[in-house]
């Protein structure tokens, strides 16, 4: 069976992204699922907030190192999830050959609302983060799930 690319997409890519691209691949097991910052400290870990928080999950997010978005991972994603309108936005400026298949995660859910930063916040702003990218998951799974092409 083919799989659907699915890339999330924040700032730094370091608490976010990683926590949702850890509860998707969790939950979706047809999806390729990475995760890129528009202004991410390459190489660096995950928050240690976010690792405790999914670790709590039952996932690892322990190994993840931040990647800067580029041209070829968006080119290689069927479909882009950021967290913020303005990270939509700055994705379309910088890829517009790509503007089509980007959406914020909310969007995608028909939820109208932008997933808050918790940088810099403690355990339960996390844990409040990663409940609301939980549940936005869990209706974004049977959306991708019907873009997969059979084979």
């Amino acid at each position: 069976m083919n799989k659907i690319k699915v890339l999330f997409v924040c700032t730094g890519n370091t608490c976010r992204s990683p926590m949702a691209e850890g509860l998707l691949k969790h939950n979706c097991d047809i999806c390729d699922v990475l995760s890129a910052g528009i202004h991410a400290p390459d190489d660096s870990p995950a928050s240690e907030n976010a690792v405790q928080v999914m670790r709590q999950r039952g996932i690892d997010i322990g190994g993840h190192r931040a990647a800067t978005v580029t041209g070829s991972v968006m080119q290689e994603a069927d479909v882009v999830l950021t967290m913020t309108g303005a990270h939509k936005q700055a994705l379309q400026q910088m890829f517009p050959e790509a503007a089509g298949k980007v959406y914020t995660l909310g969007e995608f859910v028909d939820v109208n609302m932008d997933i808050p930063d918790p940088y810099m916040g403690n355990s339960q702003v996390y844990s409040a983060c990663a409940d609301v990218l939980e549940r936005l998951i869990q209706l974004a799974v049977p959306k991708l799930s019907g873009m997969v092409q059979p084979t």
